[in-house]
C-alpha cells in the first residue's frame, strides 16, 4: 500500500494547510536532492500558536504532570498549553549545553529538518522536576519519530514517565501511522502535511 504521507513532487511551490478555523499557505522547500518539504513555523505567529494550543489541550489526556518540549519552535506552543491547560510547569530539552546548566542530561537525536546527529541536553533541575512524573511531550511537528524517541530517552533518564506526546502537525512518514503511539497514550495532533519526494532525484 502506498504511503499517504509520502507523495511524488510536480513542481508545488505551496501547501494550504487548514488546522481548526484557521489557514495558512506553506512554502515548499527543497530538503535534499530528492525530498522537499511544506515548511511549518509556528514562531511569532500568535493567532497559530494560541489556536493550536487551545484545540491540543482538548484533545490530550489530562492526567498528566509537567510538560516537556524540544527546543527551540515548538516552546511558545508548549507555553501556551502550560497556560491554557493549567499546567504551570514546562522543561525545555536544550541543543546545546548552557553556562547556566549544572548536571544535565543528553542524548543523541536525527531530525528531518537539520539532516545530521545532534544532542538534546536537558539541565540538571528540570530532570528533578521531571523525576517520578507524568510527562506531556509537546512539539510543532512529528515526521520521522527521531525527536521524539531522543525526548523519550530524556524523559526516562531522568526518572519520568512519558504519558503522552501531542503535536500540531504529523508529517510524512508519521502521517502512514509509522510513529505510532508514545508513553501510555496515543499520540494526538491537529492535521496532517505530506513530504514530497522526486523520483531518480531529479529537480
Amino acid at each position: 500500500m502506498a504511503n499517504p504521507g509520502i507523495i511524488p513532487y510536480n513542481g508545488e511551490t505551496h501547501y494550504d494547510l487548514s488546522i481548526g478555523t484557521i489557514e495558512r499557505r506553506l512554502p515548499v522547500i527543497r530538503l535534499n536532492p530528492v525530498t522537499w518539504i511544506a515548511s511549518f513555523v509556528m514562531l511569532g505567529d500568535v493567532a497559530l500558536i494560541e489556536h493550536c494550543a487551545e484545540l491540543l489541550c482538548r484533545k490530550v489526556s489530562p492526567d498528566y504532570d509537567v510538560i516537556a518540549v524540544p527546543e527551540a519552535k515548538a516552546i511558545p506552543l508548549a507555553h501556551s498549553m502550560a497556560r491554557l491547560c493549567g499546567r504551570a510547569d514546562y522543561c525545555v530539552m536544550r541543543k546545546s549545553v548552557k553556562s547556566y546548566m549544572s548536571g544535565e542530561l543528553s542524548v543523541p537525536v536525527d531530525s528531518i529538518t537539520t539532516g545530521r546527529r545532534q544532542r538534546l541536553y536537558l539541565d540538571g533541575a528540570d530532570a528533578e522536576r521531571i523525576k517520578g512524573r507524568r510527562v506531556l511531550l509537546v512539539d510543532d511537528v512529528i515526521s520521522t519519530g527521531g525527536t521524539l524517541a531522543a525526548c523519550a530517552g530524556l524523559i526516562e533518564a531522568a526518572g519520568g514517565r512519558l504519558h503522552q506526546a501531542a503535536s500540531a502537525l504529523m508529517e510524512g512518514e508519521a502521517w502512514a501511522g509509522a510513529v505510532g503511539s508514545y508513553g501510555t497514550r496515543p499520540a494526538v495532533h491537529l492535521a496532517a502535511i505530506p513530504v514530497f519526494v522526486t523520483p531518480d532525484g531529479a529537480a
